[in-house]
């Protein structure tokens, strides 16, 4: 996520150059983001001094939101409000749920989670995971199958958004390599794969000759130097730091834009 965080603030300090032409320092450590990540159990800390527990895939703020134990493999079931628990507890063929007054509202069933989902996990034991996914979802509840990596890449999901790609190799056997596709979907510049990732070394001397030919033309002055840092030898096994800063920062600065070009 501090990656994430990371691209983001870069694109605001673009933009803001645009309208500004202003420059910006960004300042973000890993640590940073991974406190704002704690979103629903930090918050629910700040406004109630309670200490979250550990509740493995259930949802802190709503129940049932929880994966449970099918006779086949496991489900994941989102309940998200009151109407979807009536209705969770008619495909389940189980009138008591939503007749019994401590999982009428969602705080009630909250105060009474344990209770809940012990009496869930008994409906679904039984029942092939297939099963119970047809009834919420012909319930209009949300709820779907746990996938291994094998049948998530090899989902109907994957196939129609192209979660797996194929770049062309000529030295791999089936002549292509089998890779990840990106999740972004423009409709104006669509991302493409033109070449398949190279193996090691592969370009090397390549990307050398290019830096040579492109540094041959520079003036001595103007040639990039190595840093004062570098210059020496760190000792073996010394820690490696960047000036002052915790070694989980990432420090980045754009400088006023001209309006001519992006830097």
């Amino acid at each position: 996520m501090c990656g994430m965080y990371a691209c983001i603030g870069i694109l605001a300090a673009l933009r803001h150059r645009y309208a500004t032409g202003e420059g910006q320092h960004i300042d973000l450590a890993l640590v940073d983001a991974q406190m704002a990540w704690l979103i629903n159990g930090g918050t629910n800390y700040l406004t109630s001094g309670i200490e979250p527990v550990r509740r493995g895939n259930a949802h802190p703020d709503i129940c049932p939101y929880d994966d449970f134990a099918c006779a086949d493999g496991p489900v994941i079931v989102a309940v998200g409000n009151d109407g979807q628990f009536r209705r969770f507890a008619e495909a389940l063929d189980a009138p008591d749920l939503s007749a019994d007054p401590r999982f009428a509202t969602n705080p009630d069933r909250l105060a009474h989670r344990d209770a809940l989902t012990e009496r869930i996990a008994t409906l679904l034991a039984p029942l092939a995971k297939g099963l119970v996914i047809a009834r919420l979802n012909a319930a209009r509840v949300p709820a779907g199958p746990i996938h291994t990596v094998s049948e998530a890449l090899a989902s109907d999901q994957a196939a129609a958004r192209g979660a797996v790609i194929e770049a062309p190799h000529d030295d791999v056997e089936g002549g292509a390599v089998r890779l990840l596709g990106n999740p972004l979907k423009f409709s104006r510049t669509p991302v493409s794969v033109r070449r398949a990732p190279p193996r090691m070394g592969q370009d090397g001397d390549a990307v050398l000759s290019h830096l040579r030919t492109i540094l041959a033309g520079r003036s001595p002055e103007t040639r990039p130097r190595p840093h004062a840092r570098s210059q020496g030898r760190a000792r073996a096994g010394a820690p490696i730091s960047i000036g002052n800063r915790c070694p989980y920062t990432v420090s980045m600065s754009f400088r006023p834009h001209s309006g001519r070009h992006i830097a």
